[in-house]
Formats: C-alpha cells, sequence, structure tokens
C-alpha cells in the first residue's frame, strides 16, 4: 500500500505520504489500509487528529475484512471513539459509515 513511507524502508519516513497512500487504498475498498488510516487518524499520523474519521474508517475495516484477528484488535478502539464521540458527531460517523462505497482507481 505505501510504498516505504510509513517506516523509511528505501525512502524517507513521511507519514503525511504514508497516510495519503493509505487514504487513496481505503478509498478502493482494502481493509488494512481502512483499518490503518482509522488509526492514524485517531492518533494523528501524519493526518489532523480526527476522532469522528477514526471511528468511521475503523468501523469500515472492521466491516470488510476477513482478518478476525484484525477485527478483534481494531473493535476496542472503535468502542472507545463511540463512547468518546459526542452524540451528533458519533451519528454522523455511523451514518457515513453506512452510505460509504468504494472508489473505483484511476
Amino acid at each position: 500500500m505505501s510504498p516505504g513511507n510509513e517506516d523509511g524502508k528505501g525512502v524517507p519516513q513521511d507519514d503525511q505520504q504514508a497516510a495519503a497512500w493509505y487514504g487513496k487504498a481505503a478509498e478502493q475498498g482494502h481493509p488494512l489500509a481502512q483499518l490503518t488510516l482509522g488509526q492514524d487518524y485517531y492518533f494523528g499520523k501524519g493526518v489532523l487528529k480526527n476522532d469522528a474519521k477514526a471511528y468511521a474508517w475503523l468501523s469500515i475495516g472492521i466491516a470488510h475484512s476477513d482478518d478476525q484477528q484484525l477485527r478483534e484488535a481494531a473493535m476496542p478502539l472503535r468502542d472507545q471513539l463511540a463512547r468518546m464521540l459526542p452524540p451528533d458527531a458519533l451519528t454522523a460517523a455511523q451514518e457515513w459509515t453506512r452510505t460509504w462505497k468504494p472508489r473505483v482507481a484511476r
């Protein structure tokens, strides 16, 4: 997904570039990228911290991942975010999650 930007393998480490690549892959429907992007939004790694976007991407990744261990690892953070978010922000994130569809790569 990220061509080495996240950990600096072969290129200088660049959290913003890594998050941008994860974002592209997440938008195309890749569950691992969706989960990683959710964590990036939670921690503010390469993107501005945004708990609503973190919740949404984690929820989408959990829903689309075939890997039970990944889903189970992501659920506690997603559930914590659900408790932390103001009700209107949580409702908006849940609605966005329900209507989200992957984009076709161009």
